[in-house]
């Protein structure tokens, strides 16, 4: 009888606790947030990183700078994607197992968010041709 290839244990994982996912590498509670955002390269399905979506908003700005004027890397960071939102604990923990778990994630994060995208865009396309009208010769609304 062969045994089956089996997942190294894991470092880091999420939890659910206060209202939101709880991340601990090894024993140690690093924070807990109501939603999770995750950093993917799509060209690899690549997991980049994760965590409150501050924080990820801030290291993929940092990202951007650092790689902005690489010459062995040019555009790498503007084909990552950034996704917020509330997975299911069993594929946000496998995907940081397993680099074969993470187009499942993007899927999960991208289905979850695109009703939110779609309310978003909705809002968006409401105020602009609430604000917008008819304009003066020179492209701009007369102040009144």
């Amino acid at each position: 009888m062969h045994k089956r290839a089996q997942l190294p244990p894991p470092l880091e994982h999420y939890e659910l606790e206060e209202g939101g996912y709880a991340l601990y590498v090894e024993q140690t509670r690093l924070f807990v947030t109501p939603t999770v955002a995750v950093l993917i390269d799509p060209a690899g399905d690549i997991l980049v990183t994760h965590g409150p979506p501050a924080v990820v908003r801030e290291e993929f700005d940092a990202l951007r700078r650092f790689l902005a004027d690489d010459e062995y890397a040019p555009g790498v960071a503007e084909h990552c994607v950034m996704i917020e939102g509330s997975p299911p604990l069993e594929v946000i923990n496998l995907a940081l197992r397993s680099a074969e778990a993470v187009p499942e994630l993007r899927r999960c994060l991208q289905s979850e968010d695109s009703g939110a995208a779609a309310r978003c865009a909705a809002a968006l396309l409401q105020r602009v041709t609430h604000t917008s009208g008819p304009t003066r010769r020179g492209g701009r609304k007369k102040a009144r």
